[in-house]
């Protein structure tokens, strides 16, 4: 079914949703709606849960900043491209969303939350067009399909767990100029097989809180990238 969003009313349509007022509260979506439109004259998404059939969003050159919890939260998205403007991506924005198979992240990112992207078990790549600051803690934990992780050049801190139960996981690129919580990217049972890491030889402190979290039989250190 399509929906247009108009001075807080649903308006039932055809098959998408439209936002026409600067409030863009998705509360109402039901499972039947495929396609979500939010156009130039929105300025910001309300706290939501979107359908689960949501298949398509368009950003029509918005205004919105920020990505607020539960957004697209179990939606049947398969590739979603945060579009440039976005700052920050609040928790579980897209948490459970299992079709989405590659996340686009724009250069204006700045901060994505704990819990960002986590339990997302088609997700098999990221890429990072800019550095946000920070990724917070479990970003991408239970990302059961990702397996070749390259952070930005830019990035500040990483929370803990980040990486946590992401069994596919085999290569991870952190550049230099990252704090790397003490609490271990990998959670509490850590890797369940070796991982690789590609950093910058002035990240051997930090690198080091890893491999004393989990031992050198599960993380394998390259010093390979630039400082």
């Amino acid at each position: 079914r399509i929906f247009n969003y108009i001075s807080g009313a649903l308006i039932p349509a055809l098959s998408e949703i439209s936002f026409y007022n600067m409030l863009a509260d998705t509360s109402n979506l039901s499972g039947e709606t495929y396609r979500l439109v939010v156009p130039e004259l929105a300025n910001s998404i309300g706290y939501s849960v979107a359908a689960s059939g949501l298949r398509e969003i368009t950003f029509s050159g918005t205004k919105i900043e920020i990505l607020p919890s539960d957004f697209l939260r179990y939606s049947s998205l398969k590739e979603l491209t945060i579009p440039e403007g976005i700052v920050a991506i609040q928790r579980r924005c897209a948490t459970g969303s299992n079709s989405i198979h590659n996340i686009t992240l724009p250069k204006s990112l700045r901060f994505l939350a704990g819990h960002s992207f986590s339990m997302l078990g088609e997700l098999m790549s990221v890429k990072f067009l800019g550095a946000p600051e920070i990724i917070g803690d479990s970003a991408f934990a239970h990302d059961r399909l990702l397996n070749n992780v390259e952070l930005p050049k830019g990035l500040m801190y990483l929370g803990k767990s980040v990486f946590e139960g992401c069994i596919g996981l085999t290569s991870l690129t952190i550049p230099s100029g990252v704090t790397i919580a003490k609490q271990g990217l990998f959670g509490l049972d850590g890797p369940n097989k070796t991982i690789t890491i590609h950093t910058a030889k002035s990240m051997e402190s930090e690198v080091n809180k890893i491999i004393k979290h989990y031992g050198n039989d599960v993380i394998r250190v390259v010093y390979d990238q630039p400082e």
